[in-house]
């Protein structure tokens, strides 16, 4: 019985950064009764004191939590960043608070914009807020609240600390529910953790429905699962069942080169998907352009893979299979390409169009010194015959074949020189090509127009 109380004691303690948070609010918790004090009653007695000065705490808290939940309300969608500031407010006040937000994140189902905007800010602060206080709550939301409520109250789940409870509850739902729920069951599934959990995903995966399989392969992603490897090349060597799936595969190939790395297997898989007719032809070029960003080199047996897609009669796909083996190694491959292109800028020397073709192969070929060579003869050509409306593309190209090189200094001045509209510079703002120039404390501010 000591233990047991000793434990009690334990836990009590375990609540004391409630004051650090609580007191820069003005809010004293109440003083802490003397260990021998509790000593002197019984195991029930201790747990109702501790259960009562949680609750006091909790009680002192809803004002504060109500101010802040108010502010966030009314914080318009346009503006994250203050949604953000108020979220890390509520969140700095503790796991204590949770209990008390959780009815808050189901809108209910006749509910408009502003209540579920501030169900889905709310869910954000749960999510930073793990605690078993709220296990039994979430799962009936889960369960029994309005649809927007179960996908949130789904969402919480997959942050919990109590996986043993909610793993097989995510399951269940997983395995009765449709649609946005079940996809909302997977990603929570994914998130949870552990062999068992991840072992339902994989299985998933043999399922033949496109959207629990876009479901599960976003699930995967989330967490780079290396797991399901085996069964997402089994997929995209099923062309057919593969092909509404294409982004989401190379989603999850893309988490896992960031993660583990990629085989040749995998990149086997998708030069088999890109070989075959079954994903639209913007797909298929898709998944070849994608491939070196993966991996730069392959083996043998796996280039021979590339036969039938420099054989197909579409030139665009048979050029992108080039380009994706001459970036795999393949000198032959960046060679046919290259003089392809040589032979048409020798054959129009004055026409600005050659040398904007070949301008484009070689940056997709990562030859950028050559890239921006062509790129400034062709806006030299076209600056000559007036043609100014040509301008603009070319500009963004040629700073994009420096951004891509990593020259800061050239990006900023082919910018600085196109003058290009306030309306193209919005865009190139949120360009990945163009994220290190944004950020940059000098080049940056050309995205200050």
């Amino acid at each position: 019985m000591k233990k047991l109380q000793l434990a009690v004691l334990a836990a009590l303690a375990a609540s004391a950064p409630l004051s650090a948070q609580v007191e820069p609010l003005g809010l004293a918790t109440a003083p802490a009764a003397a260990p021998d004090a509790l000593e002197e009653g019984s195991l029930e007695k201790l747990i109702r004191e501790v259960r009562r000065r949680r609750a006091g705490s909790v009680a002192k808290l809803a004002g504060p939590v109500e101010t802040l939940v108010k502010q966030l309300d009314q914080v318009p969608a346009d503006e994250p960043a203050e949604a953000v500031r108020v979220q890390e407010a509520l969140i700095a006040l503790g796991t204590e608070i949770a209990p008390l937000l959780v009815p808050r994140i189901d809108p209910g189902a006749a509910s408009g914009g502003p209540e579920k905007r501030l169900a889905r800010r709310l869910v954000v602060v749960l999510n930073a807020l793990p605690t078993r206080a709220t296990t039994d709550a979430l799962i009936q939301m889960a369960r029994e609240g309005s649809k927007s409520g179960r996908i949130h109250a789904m969402d919480v789940l997959g942050s919990s600390p109590d996986r043993g409870k909610v793993g097989p509850v995510l399951v269940d739902l997983f395995q009765h529910s449709s649609g946005d729920l079940r996809a909302q069951a997977v990603r929570s599934i994914a998130r949870l953790g552990g062999e068992e959990n991840e072992a339902v995903l994989i299985t998933a995966l043999g399922e033949s429905d496109p959207e629990v399989l876009r479901a599960v392969l976003a699930a995967l992603t989330d967490v780079a699962s290396p797991a399901g490897r085996g069964r997402v090349r089994d997929l995209a060597g099923a062309p057919i069942a593969a092909a509404p799936l294409v982004a989401e595969i190379l989603a999850y190939y893309a988490a896992l080169a960031r993660t583990v790395g990629i085989e040749d297997e995998d990149v086997a898989a998708l030069v088999r998907l890109a070989s075959h007719d079954a994903p639209s032809k913007d797909d298929r070029i898709l998944v070849l352009a994608t491939i070196p960003t993966f991996a730069d080199d392959v083996d043998s047996k796996t280039k021979k893979l590339f036969d039938p897609l420099l054989a197909v009669a579409d030139d665009e796909i048979r050029e992108e299979a080039e380009i994706c083996l001459a970036l795999l190694g393949d000198r032959n491959a960046r060679r046919d390409v290259i003089k392809r292109y040589d032979e048409l800028v020798s054959r129009n020397d004055s026409w600005a169009g050659a040398y904007e073709q070949r301008a484009a192969v070689l940056l997709k070929l990562r030859e950028y010194d050559d890239a921006a060579k062509d790129f400034r003869r062709a806006i030299k050509i076209y600056a000559n015959q007036g043609r100014t409306s040509q301008l603009e593309d070319l500009y963004v190209e040629l700073a994009r074949t420096y951004a891509r090189d990593g020259n800061a200094k050239k990006a900023f001045d082919a910018l600085e020189e196109a003058h290009l509209p306030r309306s193209v510079m919005k865009k190139l703002k949120d360009d990945p090509d163009f994220a290190e120039i944004v950020a940059h404390s000098r080049y940056g501010r050309v995205f200050d127009v």
